[in-house]
C-alpha cells in the first residue's frame, strides 16, 4: 500500500516538470498608432476696434406710400412731355390760289385742313394749351411767311396739317413726318434765329412724332400708314419741334369719302388733340383732349 501510494506521487512530479503546451493566439496586433502632425500656421491678428453702426435712415411708416388693394393696379409714373410748353402754332397746309390735292370728289386740300384746324383749336384750348394758326381764313401763305409768323410768336410746337395723293387709288392711310437734323446738330451746335441761339430741336420733333402715333393707334379711327424722318424744308428755319401730319390720301376714293363727313373729321380731331396734348403736356392729360 505504502509502494502504491509512493509510485502515484512520483508520476506526479514527474508531470509537473513538463513543460505546458502553449496555446496559440488567434487576436491580430493592434496597428501602431500614428503620430500627430501639426501644420504650422502665421499667427492671428490683433483684433481691431470696430465702429459703431450708425443709426439707419428708415423712412416712417406714416410716410409710406400704400400698396394699391388686392385686385388693383399702381397708377403708373407719369412720363415727361415730348415738348416743353404750352403753345401749339397749327399750320393748314395750302390756301387761297394754292389748293393743293384734290380728290375725285372734289374735295380740296386746302379746305380740308382749315376744316381740321379749327377742331383741333377748340380741343387743344379746351385742354388748357395756347393756340395761334399760320391762316384761319382761305389765304395763300408762303414757306417763309409760315415760318416768321411761328417764329414770331414764339411757339413751343409747329404742327402742319396736310392730305395726300398718288398716281395710284391705292394709297390710303395717315402719314407723320418730323425732320432729319441739320448739319452740325450731332455736334451739339446751335443755330441763330430772331437774334438768339437756339438748340436744334430735331429729338423733341421726334418724339412729339412718335407721342402722336401712339395717340392715333390708340384712338383711330385712321389707319396709321407710317412715320417717316424725311428733310422738312420749312423746319430748317424755325425755332422749335417741327412735325408734318398727312391725314390721308384724297386720291383713294374711300378715304375721301371718309373724310368728307363730319363725324369721321371729329374723331380724327380727337386722336390728332390727344396726341399733341400727351406731347406737351404728358401722357396722363391725353384723355382730356377729346
Amino acid at each position: 500500500m505504502l509502494l502504491a501510494v509512493v509510485g502515484v506521487l512520483a508520476a506526479f512530479e514527474a508531470g509537473a516538470r513538463e513543460p505546458a503546451t502553449a496555446v496559440e493566439n488567434t487576436t491580430p496586433a493592434p496597428a501602431p498608432k500614428e503620430e500627430q502632425r501639426f501644420i504650422e500656421v502665421e499667427p492671428l491678428l490683433p483684433l481691431e476696434p470696430i465702429e459703431p453702426v450708425a443709426p439707419s435712415q428708415e423712412t416712417p411708416i406714416s410716410e409710406v406710400e400704400p400698396l394699391a388693394p388686392e385686385g388693383e393696379t399702381a397708377p403708373p409714373v407719369q412720363a415727361e412731355p415730348a415738348v416743353q410748353g404750352d403753345l401749339i402754332v397749327l399750320d393748314p397746309g395750302h390756301g387761297g390760289a394754292d389748293q393743293g390735292a384734290l380728290g375725285g370728289g372734289g374735295l380740296p386740300e386746302k379746305q380740308l385742313t382749315l376744316l381740321l384746324c379749327e377742331l383741333l383749336r377748340t380741343r387743344l384750348e379746351a385742354a388748357g394749351l395756347r393756340v395761334e394758326a399760320t391762316r384761319t381764313e382761305d389765304v395763300d401763305r408762303s414757306v417763309k411767311q409760315r415760318i416768321d409768323m411761328a417764329n414770331d410768336q414764339r411757339g413751343d410746337l409747329f404742327l402742319s396739317i396736310h392730305a395726300s395723293a398718288s398716281p395710284s387709288e391705292r394709297p390710303h392711310g395717315v402719314e407723320i413726318f418730323y425732320p432729319a437734323a441739320p448739319k452740325g446738330a450731332a455736334t451739339g451746335r446751335t443755330r441763330t434765329l430772331l437774334g438768339e441761339r437756339v438748340t436744334n430741336p430735331s429729338g423733341e420733333s421726334r418724339a412729339a412724332a412718335e407721342v402722336l402715333v401712339e395717340q392715333i393707334r390708340a384712338q383711330g379711327p385712321a389707319e396709321l400708314s407710317g412715320i417717316r424722318q424725311v428733310p422738312l424744308r420749312i423746319a430748317n428755319s424755325l425755332a422749335m419741334p417741327c412735325v408734318l401730319v398727312e391725314v390721308g390720301y384724297l386720291t383713294n376714293a374711300t378715304e375721301e369719302s371718309l373724310l368728307r363727313t363730319g363725324d369721321y373729321r371729329e374723331r380724327l380731331a380727337d386722336a390728332l388733340a390727344a396726341g399733341i396734348v400727351a406731347a406737351m403736356k404728358g401722357p396722363a392729360a391725353a384723355g382730356g383732349a377729346s
